[in-house]
């Protein structure tokens, strides 16, 4: 196990953070049975979101519950009935289903790869067979996704879209080495190993992984620009992930020394660093990644956590999320050696982006997102105690000076908009 420390974050949720420090690595044998003549099964959704029809039929036609899976949500629980099965003489092996998520791609559907670390599908001739989560995507394995697997020596041609029920000649099915947020074995942590063994070159000591160019996500990130140029001034690289080949991503994060972090699916990319990494995670929300505590734990990682935002409402996520120069951060780059206070922001752009704040939670917190999330039931409680604890770290956000500079606002921006 790693490192935590906890010195720069607020108490109303630390001991959440806390209680997910444990072990998470079992010992356990894994296997890869072959199957004669099952037949894949293309996803199929239930009235219950969070259920899921698919994975593999034997031969009789009976479900094979090692190949169900669970993804984005939902939980493969049984297979289906089918009149018509298309017939195939390739041998495969079952990846399983696919969402164009890196995050839940990194957590839920590579964790039968580690088969891939000593058999080669051009050399045995096979094929790596997936199929789509039908409901929540749309799209095949492209860009990094697809890099991912050619990375572990499966070239485009052996990688095999089924988007219909098909009878394979042999199916390998190999057994989950990784249960996101539960366990995982040494075969998990075999398959980042070998990618970063495929990807070595010169990096940079110390990185900043960005959220900001991702597409869409910058008007979600509200203030985290100003956060970004602090750590570009101390010297670090500033990296965007999307921008590079997933080559190029590992050989930087299996560099580094040290890297901070926005909280959310890129503190899963640490699993291509090197064990015991310096990282630093910024908080974004109140509540701890329910994935990243068995990520920390499978590389040994010295985290630090830094609450540097405001939450005022729940939210999940799409955001959005409202990054400050918080107390914690100040004290964070104080006792880092950081310079920090030349690059905070003025009281005038803190107004304007809780104001836009406001308007990004109208937009993305729909009555449609609510209910696809399950939202109700998991903010009903404490929503409002949640509001006055960080509504009160504004401090002097009500002084009558600060009043007078919101009501001026207020009358420009009605002027301007005509409102």
């Amino acid at each position: 196990m790693g490192k935590y420390i906890w010195d720069y974050m607020d108490e109303i949720h630390i001991e959440q953070f806390k209680e997910a420090d444990k072990s998470y690595r079992v010992e356990k044998e894994l296997e890869a049975p072959s199957y004669r003549r099952a037949t894949i099964l293309p996803y199929r959704t239930t009235e219950n979101p969070s259920k899921g029809f698919g994975g593999i039929l034997d031969m009789d036609g009976k479900w094979i519950p090692e190949s169900g899976q669970h993804i984005v949500g939902a939980d493969v629980i049984d297979g289906y009935s089918v009149d018509e099965v298309e017939e195939s003489d390739l041998e495969v092996v079952w990846f399983g289903y696919y969402h164009n998520h890196w995050g839940h791609f990194l957590t839920e559907m590579i964790s039968r790869c580690w088969y891939l670390l000593k058999h080669n599908p051009v050399e045995e001739d096979f094929y790596v067979a997936y199929a789509i989560k039908s409901d929540t995507c749309s799209v095949g394995l492209q860009g990094t996704f697809k890099e991912f697997l050619n990375i572990l020596g499966v070239p485009d041609e052996r990688i095999l879209l089924v988007s219909k029920p098909t009878r394979f000649n042999e199916i390998n099915l190999p057994d989950i080495s990784c249960v996101a947020g539960q366990w995982y074995t040494d075969k998990y942590t075999a398959i980042f190993d070998k990618m970063i063994s495929e990807c070595q070159g010169e990096g940079y000591e110390k990185v900043y992984l960005t959220r900001l160019k991702g597409k869409g996500l910058a008007s979600t990130q509200i203030g985290e620009k100003a956060l970004m140029k602090t750590f570009r001034g101390n010297g670090y690289k500033i990296i965007a992930p999307e921008t590079l080949s997933l080559k190029e991503q590992i050989n930087i994060f299996s560099s580094a020394e040290k890297m901070v972090v926005v909280e959310g699916t890129l503190t899963h990319n640490v699993l291509f660093c090197r064990n015991g990494i310096d990282f630093t995670v910024l908080n974004r929300d109140m509540g701890n990644n329910a994935y990243q505590p068995l990520i920390n734990d499978a590389k040994k990682v010295n985290i630090t956590y830094v609450d540097s935002h405001l939450a005022f409402f729940p939210t999940f996520a799409g955001g959005p999320f409202l990054f400050y120069f918080s107390d914690n951060f100040r004290r964070y780059c104080k006792d880092k050696g950081l310079v920090c206070d030349k690059y905070a922001e003025g009281k005038i752009r803190l107004h304007i982006k809780i104001m836009w704040y406001f308007v990004m939670y109208l937009q993305n917190m729909t009555t449609e997102t609510i209910d696809r999330w399950n939202l109700e039931d998991k903010y009903n409680e404490g929503m409002m105690s949640r509001y006055r604890f960080y509504r009160t770290k504004l401090k002097d956000y009500d002084s009558p000076i600060e009043r007078k500079m919101r009501n001026g606002l207020s009358r420009v921006t009605k002027k301007i908009f005509g409102l």
